[in-house]
């Protein structure tokens, strides 16, 4: 009985976290009723629901990849800001607004659409371009390298999908805005993704004692939008300016 009390808790708190990424997401209306309403809300049901992924060496490869992107480029690059130079480039960038989103559909070897502005532009030294470019991995995928845990979606007959992963990097006066996205085969799937790795990134937020790794874990939720599985940190400005100035020069 105190263990299905205890899965119980932990699919709310997987479930709400999903929700709440949605909100945080900036998720519409439509996309909002369709998680409040989903099948995925009945506990009765779906109380095991996250031993699919258990030891599935495709989400571990997942799990890696968010850790990485986590904590060592956005972590480490607000870290590095912080030892920086209070007149620095480092800080500098994190003063002006950026909104930055690039995208790939592998859809076949010979047809991988590509919207990448970074690519297409001189942008010069700048230290948000750079943290964009070393989360958007698959800038160096080829079709047939895709990981596994991006798929291509099936949840809408007679209409080919491709395999899509995209990153958007914004910043602005109230937050800064880190978000990664990719395909799953249908929406239950990555309803169900999205809850489980909720569980794995409120164990890993308390895993750390530095204060920067342990403020981005606890500012990342993942959430689903349709067949898309999206992980977004959305860091508020006033909590990273105090950080920040903690070791001003």
């Amino acid at each position: 009985m105190n263990n299905r009390k205890n899965h119980n808790s932990a699919l709310i708190l997987a479930t709400l976290g999903v929700y709440l990424g949605l909100v945080l997401v900036g998720g519409t209306p439509q996309v909002l009723a369709q998680a409040a309403t989903a099948k995925q809300f009945n506990i009765k049901n779906d109380v095991d629901y996250w031993h699919e992924f258990d030891d599935n060496p495709d989400i571990e490869e997942l799990k890696s990849l968010i850790t990485n992107a986590l904590e060592g480029t956005v972590a480490s690059f607000i870290s590095s800001a912080r030892k920086s130079e209070k007149n620095s480039v480092s800080r500098a960038s994190l003063a002006k607004p950026h909104s930055i989103r690039s995208f790939r559909n592998f859809c076949s070897e010979d047809q991988i659409e590509v919207f990448d502005p970074l690519a297409r532009s001189s942008w010069g030294n700048d230290p948000i371009n750079d943290l964009h470019r070393s989360l958007d991995v698959a800038s160096d995928w080829s079709f047939a390298n895709v990981p596994h845990f991006v798929q291509a979606q099936d949840d809408v007959p007679k209409q080919k999908f491709c395999k899509t992963f995209g990153v958007s990097t914004t910043l602005d006066s109230d937050e800064v805005w880190v978000k990664i996205f990719f395909s799953r085969t249908d929406s239950l799937n990555a309803f169900r993704l999205a809850g489980y790795l909720n569980e794995f990134l409120f164990d890993r937020a308390h895993n750390f004692q530095d204060p920067i790794t342990k403020q981005v874990y606890q500012y990342t939720r993942a959430t689903s939008d349709y067949s898309n599985l999206v992980i977004v940190t959305r860091l508020p400005r006033a909590g990273l300016d105090s950080l920040l100035a903690k070791d001003a020069k």
